[in-house]
């Protein structure tokens, strides 16, 4: 925040709120119709200039909400004037200012609003400061204030008057924040903080905090720790401070966001007790991240030994297999040499070692005994083995995490007894209650004689550290990612206070439901689908179902599979365009969408020159080409540092995602748009795309089948009609189907919302189908052996005699009814956007993590679940609809591919911030290609004559790229030429393209 005032609104939205609407005769006719209220007070005007100047007021204010400026020469004048008064010559003038002023007052009467004046703008500036905490942005604000004026119907003032209103919310805020942050800071403090910015050595140290882990070897593990450890005391103060100044936590995120954005030598530019601010919230978040990337550290290593312990364990058990015939020969002499030797009673060692050596005694022993051999001995063989690197890596990483268990106090024991005896460097009995924990199993592992060996018991400890926060038993306090899950939910006492605000405030039926009533439903709907899919395959109606005897002579089913539609997105009418360059189709899309808008500076005072788009067009197009922007300015007619400025102030997350958003709900509005819909629904799908980065980040993992050589993420998309209406980067290792509700919950920003949500098996989890159930989606994924699925009903076996398919399982009403509540509670709080959807879902999915609301939850999955599956066997039209959403998905991915087609498709970023903005860069650009040709394929559709130039034209996909050359020199700042285009369309031949494309489909 600053005192200054940027610029709120920019020239095209100033133009949308002040502007003179700009309205053809046939939007005239509509404007200026009068309703009989409104005639009546047309008609007392004797003067028709008043007359005039009353009808213009009041339709552009019933269109704008506020006064525009009236242009007595205007057509809109002449329109009204020939048709009020066509045998009258109505005076082009404007009415006295007096009487001005009575006709606004006469038009806000009519529309029910009131003028702003002093009374009511002391109460809106108090209610917009009440509300500037969440808005850290002074264009938010702003848009606060005009919603405030619309739901109050208040008249929008004058540009300066919300200026001026804006400025005095904003600087109340920052004046509060200000004295907040000086009163609960000591001077020491607000230097500790400040030295974050403080060049050591030609660097600052917050450029340090910014850099990402980059893998889990140990120096990179220690480098974290020294950040974690450096940050403490400050996170300590953030805690402190954050919380007396109230902030919201999205608030704290953005604050956190500028100074990842930018250096330490911009922040210094700002107000001082600001910085302050924001570097204590960025210390806040980065901390928390910083516990989660130590965790991620501990769990992956602790998982890593833990599986090579079991192999080796395996390997040598073999091994020792073996050894059996020898080892039973050698024990043979052993014995014989007791008997035989002269003095049985004093047989020598050294002579008894002789036949079987010292090492093997105990081997030999227990193979006797269990020819397998106890792999448990030999897993902990290899704990042994490794204890220099559990004490190098896995124990720095315990010292320095902080856990938290409040139910499991043994656990909770072990821990702080490893982390005393870590601390003492001494090893003090072991006490009563942990030996009991251990149990007997594992307790003749970890003692030799009275003493334990700690290696072994310190890496059984860490095992059940990462069992116990996989079941939700373990948490750590202070984290984005590992906070219990009734930590990320509503609270408790919030939720009884406000459940039904809540749900009402969400609008979904499903969940305002009783539960009784909702489960009758189900009730009815699957009995019926269990019915009419038998009846059909009885019937011989259903041919897909096919039913035979296994080797058994048992019958079962299998669905039949049908050879799936696809289409090249390239081999169509528009592959016949002349190339087009990049830089042409973006400016084209800009000149029809006006996406730049999009593109603001973080902070208002953090860019001193005017916004070029051409500039940031091309630090998009190289990142999205995967160049980066250095390389831009040497293929292209820009420099390079005006490049990099502009990168570096509007290219980001947030504004390239708004730009998607602008460019997608601009392509749904086109008429053809609807035309696409599969079986006239909006049918969306989700599929991952794995990407290879260049540099080493613990975002990016390896994978033999995708990585062999590298790392790489996976590129998760929100696809329909080929648009990405979302797009997030999860790491290789991640499970796909824990991000799919966040996906299209809140990861989204268009209004274009799907009805049905399709996805391969990697989409599907145990929570999917019932969370899409009580938004009113439905989610269809494609499952590959269908018939190898489980089947729920309701009721009891005996219901379903004589049915082929039925249900083997039967739901348990009573636990899904009395757990309603909490499960609604859970919906809600994913719904909310608090935490991350991602987050909880992972968390409730794990198989340690178990509930009786986990339990009925999952219950009423497998009720729609179970729905879901029997329609899929039983329509053929729906079988397809899923195949080819699908199909779209692939048709984006490719799409996607032709863009990065430099430098092997790469993402460069260091960080997953770059990462981030690298991969919508190249969303923003598919998006561009996308809008460019379904605008030419709406043009055809339209300008088509008959139904079947129409059936012609909307099979065509508009994710074709063929026609747009995305190498060569770049060349920016031109003017689109849109004739050619303007007259391919209209010189294209229907006749002569469908005849091609029937001779395509015959060969």
């Amino acid at each position: 925040m600053t005192h200054q005032t940027s610029n709120l609104l920019n020239a095209s939205e100033l133009l949308d709120i002040y502007g003179t609407p700009a309205l053809n005769d046939k939007e005239r006719l509509e404007a200026f119709s009068l309703t009989p209220e409104e005639l009546t007070c047309f008609k007392k005007f004797r003067n028709p200039t008043d007359a005039i100047y009353f009808a213009l007021i009041l339709a552009f204010f019933k269109m704008k909400q506020t006064f525009v400026e009236i242009i007595p020469d205007s057509h809109d004048w002449k329109h009204l004037a020939e048709r009020y008064f066509p045998d009258t010559c109505v005076p082009k003038q404007l009415p006295k200012h007096a009487q001005e002023f009575r006709i606004k007052n006469m038009v806000l009467e009519l529309c029910g609003y009131q003028r702003l004046n002093r009374n009511l703008q002391t109460e809106l500036i108090t209610e917009l400061s009440n509300r500037v905490a969440s808005c850290p942005r002074q264009r938010q604000v702003c848009k606060e204030l005009l919603n405030l004026c619309y739901k109050q119907r208040i008249a929008i003032p004058g540009y300066t008057t919300l200026q001026n209103m804006v400025s005095c919310a904003w600087n109340k805020e920052v004046n509060r924040l200000g004295k907040a942050y000086h009163r609960h800071t000591s001077r020491q403090e607000r230097k500790e903080i400040l030295s974050l910015l403080e060049k050591i050595e030609g660097a600052h140290p917050i450029m340090k905090l910014k850099q990402d882990m980059k893998t889990f070897r140990t120096h990179d593990i220690w480098e974290e720790i020294d950040k974690l450890k450096g940050l403490s005391d400050l996170f300590e103060v953030s805690r402190r401070v954050l919380e007396s100044l109230q902030l919201p936590k999205a608030t704290i995120t953005y604050y956190s966001e500028l100074v990842s954005y930018y250096n330490g030598t911009r922040l210094n530019q700002l107000n001082g007790h600001m910085v302050g601010i924001y570097l204590l919230s960025y210390v806040n978040i980065r901390y928390q991240q910083l516990n989660d990337n130590l965790l991620d550290a501990f769990k992956k290593r602790t998982q890593s030994i833990q599986i090579k312990a079991l192999d080796y364990a395996k390997s040598e058990a073999l091994k020792h297999i073996d050894r059996m015939k020898t080892l039973r020969e050698q024990v043979s002499q052993v014995l014989l040499t007791v008997v035989n030797y002269p003095d049985p009673e004093l047989v020598p060692k050294a002579t008894l070692y002789k036949e079987l050596p010292e090492g093997d005694f105990l081997t030999a022993a227990l193979l006797l005994v269990d020819e397998k051999m106890d792999k448990d001995i030999l897993f902990w063989q290899y704990i042994d083995l490794t204890k220099g690197s559990i004490k190098l890596n896995l124990r720095c990483l315990f010292e320095a995490i902080r856990f938290d268990s409040d139910s499991h106090e043994a656990l909770q024991e072990a821990i702080s007894y490893l982390k005393q005896s870590f601390k003492q460097n001494k090893i003090p009995p072991l006490p009563t209650r942990l030996k009991q924990w251990v149990g007997a199993t594992h307790e003749k592992h970890f003692f030799k004689g009275n003493e334990i060996i700690l290696n072994r018991f310190e890496f059984f400890v860490y095992r059940k550290i990462v069992h116990h926060l996989n079941a939700n038993n373990l948490s750590i306090k202070n984290s984005l990612r590992y906070k219990k899950v009734e930590d990320e939910l509503y609270g408790a006492r919030k939720w009884r206070r406000e459940k039904r605000k809540i749900l009402n405030k969400m609008d979904y039926p499903q969940l305002l439901k009783p539960i009784k009533q909702l489960l009758r439903e189900k009730k009815t709907s699957l009995t019926r689908l269990y019915r009419v899919l038998n009846a059909s395959i009885q019937s011989g109606e259903n041919t897909a179902i096919k039913i035979k005897r296994n080797n058994s002579g048992k019958i079962v089913w299998s669905l039949r599979p049908f050879e799936a539609l696809y289409e090249d997105d390239n081999d169509h009418i528009l592959s016949s365009l002349p190339k087009q360059g990049i830089v042409s189709i973006i400016q084209f899309v800009e000149n029809m969408v006006g996406f730049s808008k999009a593109f603001d500076p973080i902070l208002p005072r953090g860019t001193r020159n005017k916004k070029d788009f051409q500039l940031i067009m091309a630090a998009v197009l190289a990142n999205a080409i995967r160049i980066g922007t250095r390389q831009m300015a040497a293929t292209s007619n820009l420099s390079e540092s005006p490049l990099l400025t502009a990168e570096g102030s509007y290219v980001r997350t947030e504004t390239l995602q708004k730009a998607i958003d602008m460019v997608n709900n601009a392509v749904a509005e086109l008429p053809i748009f609807r035309e696409w819909y599969i079986n006239n629904i909006p049918h969306a799908s989700l599929d991952g795309m794995k990407i290879e980065t260049s540099f080493k980040n613990i975002k990016a993992r390896g994978s033999s089948k995708y990585f062999p050589l590298g790392t790489g993420v996976s590129a998760y998309n929100e696809i329909l009609n080929g648009l990405s209406m979302a797009g997030k980067l999860i790491g290789s290792h991640e499970y796909e189907g824990h991000h799919t509700f966040e996906m299209v919950t809140t990861q989204s920003g268009s209004t274009i919302r799907p009805h049905h949500i399709s996805t391969d098996k990697h989409g599907m989890n145990a929570f999917n189908f019932a969370l899409f159930d009580f938004i009113d989606m439905i989610f269809c994924p494609r499952i590959p052996k269908i018939h190898k699925e489980t089947l729920w009903g309701f009721g009891k076996a005996e219901d379903y005699k004589g049915f082929m398919i039925k249900p083997t399982q039967f739901v348990d009403e009573s636990l899904i009814v009395e757990e309603w509540d909490n499960i609604q509670r859970i919906t809600s709080s994913l719904l909310s956007g608090e935490a991350p959807p991602s987050s909880i879902i992972k968390k409730l999915s794990a198989k340690e993590y178990s509930s009786k609301t986990k339990k009925a939850f999952v219950g009423y999955n497998h009720i729609v679940r179970s729905q879901f599956i029997l329609q899929y066997l039983h329509e053929e039209d729906f079988r397809r609809a899923v195949e080819t959403a699908l199909n779209r998905g692939e048709g984006y991915n490719n799409l996607y591919r032709s863009i990065t087609l430099l430098n092997e498709g790469q993402l460069k970023g260091k960080t997953e911030i770059e990462m981030n903005v690298w991969h919508h860069c190249t969303r923003l650009i598919a998006a561009c290609i996308h809008y460019f040709n379904s605008h030419i394929l709406n043009e055809l559709y339209t300008n088509a004559v008959t139904k079947q130039q129409k059936r012609f034209i909307i099979k065509f996909s508009p994710t074709a790229w063929s026609h747009a050359n995305l190498l060569g020199h770049y060349t920016f700042h031109q003017r689109s030429q849109n004739d050619w285009l303007k007259a391919w369309i209209q010189n294209f031949d229907y006749k002569l393209s469908q005849g091609v494309e029937n001779k395509k489909t015959k060969s």
